[in-house]
């Protein structure tokens, strides 16, 4: 045996036991701090499902690429790009992209900063799907209608951006 199991074993056997049976003998009522070491692992083992959907999640969307053509988009033209997805190609794949106009508006009072971002409009794309790689690439273009506001570039007050 390693040193690690002799200390878990003697760790196990003179503490966690007998403050087990110390707290089922006084119904609950006198918890032992040697207890945490157990409490802590069971933690982790009911945590373990959740780190692993989170971690598998961002391994997948680590791999989305974005390419905007123009950024920020022109007024009275069209909104384009292109979006690598790690999802395999099916020829009935479908989807919906939206090109948003946000509206941010500040409100500063004293030392305080507040931020509202509200969908000023909204404008649904043509879009294509092809495959490439191990994954799929959507492509989207929409217009832009000529009496919609410009992108303002970030500076103080309120502004907006596409």
């Amino acid at each position: 045996m390693d040193r690690g199991r002799i200390w878990l074993n003697i760790e196990n056997q003179y503490r966690i036991e007998p403050a087990i049976d110390k707290l089922l003998a006084s119904g609950y009522q006198q918890l032992d701090e040697a207890l945490i070491i157990p409490a802590l692992f069971i933690l982790s083992l009911i945590m373990l499902p959740g780190l692993i959907k989170y971690i598998r999640r961002y391994l997948r969307s680590s791999q989305v690429k974005l390419n905007l053509d123009p950024y920020p988009g022109q007024i009275g033209g069209s909104v384009g790009g292109d979006l690598i997805l790690p999802i395999s190609f099916e020829p009935n794949m479908q989807c919906l992209v939206q090109v948003n106009c946000i509206k941010v508006t500040y409100s500063r009072s004293g030392k305080n900063t507040r931020r509202w971002e509200s969908v000023h409009y909204r404008e649904t794309a043509e879009t294509q799907i092809s495959p490439v790689g191990n994954g799929s690439m959507l492509r989207f273009q929409t217009r832009i209608d000529s009496g919609q506001p410009e992108s303002a570039i970030e500076e103080k007050g309120s502004h907006r951006y596409s």
